[in-house]
């Protein structure tokens, strides 16, 4: 072998061993990020098989631009995830929920639900920001100091629309944030952890918009559950099921009509235009109910695509061949 074929050869061994390949890489940076959720979802899920049963009180506040703040309150009793009572109180709107075995037992001011209480029990249940699912890949994006403490951030990313970027105190192993695209807040920050039985569990929840605050929720008392509390966790007088749509007979709602909405003359002159995107409950009825302005560029569109959206039509969602009310989302657009 001559001095140039040993001279590639040596290239090609030092390539082959120094350097990792792409996928192990790849894998090497899923692991720590699989390793980060791992940790936070064991240390601060006091929902998890085995974990004492127990009582959390949250005081909610929500706060518009223009519009006057929203409050309330939230109370969870948990003996399992078989048996738990939530009631969430908020503007002066009610509504309680019971597990008990496999059914969900609710009643409410109203049938429909509107969009805060909704999103109320989904800012207090959070558990599926650290979980990924199979359509999902989770992967570390980098460390940085942050407030005198480094920082690790990763990034979920399913295989299709947008993925969500959250970032521990690695050496705790705390969430501290979750940045989305979300429509009413697109970024979580959790803090003022404190010890709940042997887990780790946040005091304070924070959500905002663009920098903006639009949710706060405060919990003001988090402790084991008496057996005497644990009582009270019983179906309501005047409850109904919630029903279960997996099976023979369920449909997705169908929308049959939707007038377009005419154009706010003011809004066309000072050349305002976009989508506005609308919460709303269609209802057993085919009609949309709780209807509510998630995302809008100007207050004058909001008003017309409400007002479009009521003579709104659908087919309703069916459950065993039933009507059934559903939640939803929809676009009004105005170009």
């Amino acid at each position: 072998m001559n001095l140039g074929h040993r001279f590639l050869v040596l290239l090609l061994f030092f390539a082959i061993t120094s350097w990792p390949p792409a996928a192990a890489a790849k894998d090497n940076k899923q692991q720590e990020a699989e390793a980060l959720l791992a940790k936070a979802r064991e240390l601060s899920d006091i929902r998890c098989d085995g974990c004492p049963p127990f009582k959390l009180r949250a005081l909610i506040r929500y706060t518009f631009p223009e519009q006057a703040p929203q409050a309330g309150e939230y109370l969870l009793l948990w003996r399992n995830r078989q048996n738990w009572s939530e009631h969430i109180n908020l503007s002066g709107f009610d509504r309680i929920r019971v597990r008990e075995g496999e059914t969900v037992w609710r009643m409410g001011t109203s049938e429909y639900d509107p969009f805060l209480i909704d999103h109320t029990a989904l800012m207090m249940g959070r558990r599926t920001e650290l979980t990924v699912e199979s359509s999902e890949e989770a992967s570390k994006i980098h460390e940085h100091a942050e407030r005198g403490m480094t920082v690790s951030c990763l990034e979920v990313r399913p295989r299709v629309g947008s993925g969500r970027r959250l970032c521990f105190d690695p050496d705790r192993g705390f969430l501290l944030r979750t940045e989305y695209s979300g429509l009413f807040s697109d970024r979580s920050v959790f803090s003022d952890y404190r010890p709940a039985s042997g887990k780790f569990y946040p005091r304070l929840f924070t959500e905002s918009q663009k920098g903006t605050t639009v949710a706060t929720a405060t919990v003001e008392e988090w402790k084991e559950a008496s057996e005497e509390e644990l009582r009270l966790v019983v179906r309501p007088s005047g409850s109904a099921p919630e029903p279960k749509c997996d099976g023979p007979g369920s449909e997705p709602a169908k929308l049959l009509s939707h007038p377009l909405p005419p154009y706010p003359t003011s809004a066309r002159t000072r050349g305002i235009m976009g989508k506005i995107t609308v919460y709303a409950v269609v209802g057993r009825d085919g009609r949309l109910h709780n209807l509510t302005v998630l995302k809008s560029p100007d207050r004058e569109l909001s008003k017309a695509a409400l007002a479009t959206a009521e003579e709104w039509r659908y087919q309703p969602a069916t459950c065993a061949g039933q009507p059934v009310p559903v939640v939803t989302t929809i676009d009004v657009s105005f170009q």
